[in-house]
């Protein structure tokens, strides 16, 4: 399982024919002489999971828009033994962010709730009831991410390693 989720937002013509290495550097926010830095990046470690979780209702759904987090068209390929990075076009950022604001406070929770157990397959559960409050913030992070991308008509990339 991958332990970070670097996600980034921009200009879908920033990668337009950008080679595999560049696609590479580009998608881990790392200075390329053919694509500018990210407008703005957002780098999850073990949280990603939780937080897929709470969008998407289960472990590892990539079927957009739920599952977003983890779904996208394979873009580019840093080691072979590893799954591609992610890209989400303009129009799937925005129906990912639909997706996330039409979720309910009240399902989010529950989802929390389910986190709690020591019988959940997500990676860094069980949560403690302390750190609640850690994790919606981290989901509400994303969602403020996702809105700024669909409200910009933004691609969105990523990295898991």
């Amino acid at each position: 399982m991958s332990m970070s989720l670097t996600m980034r937002r921009f200009d879908p013509d920033l990668v337009t024919g950008l080679s595999n290495d560049d696609a590479v550097r580009f998608a881990l926010n790392l200075p390329t002489e053919n694509a500018p830095m990210a407008e703005e990046s957002i780098d999850f470690f073990q949280a990603w999971h939780v937080v897929h979780f709470l969008a998407s209702g289960s472990d590892w759904d990539d079927t957009l828009p739920a599952g977003f987090m983890i779904g996208g068209d394979y873009w580019a390929q840093a080691h072979p033994e590893e799954e591609p990075f992610r890209l989400l076009d303009a129009g799937n950022v925005k129906l990912a962010n639909q997706h996330l604001h039409d979720l309910s406070d009240e399902l989010v929770n529950e989802r929390l709730a389910q986190l709690a157990s020591d019988e959940s397959e997500i990676y860094g559960s069980p949560i403690p009831a302390e750190a609640h409050d850690l994790v919606i913030s981290a989901f509400e992070e994303i969602r403020a991410f996702f809105s700024k991308a669909a409200a910009n008509g933004q691609a969105v990339s990523k990295a898991m390693c």
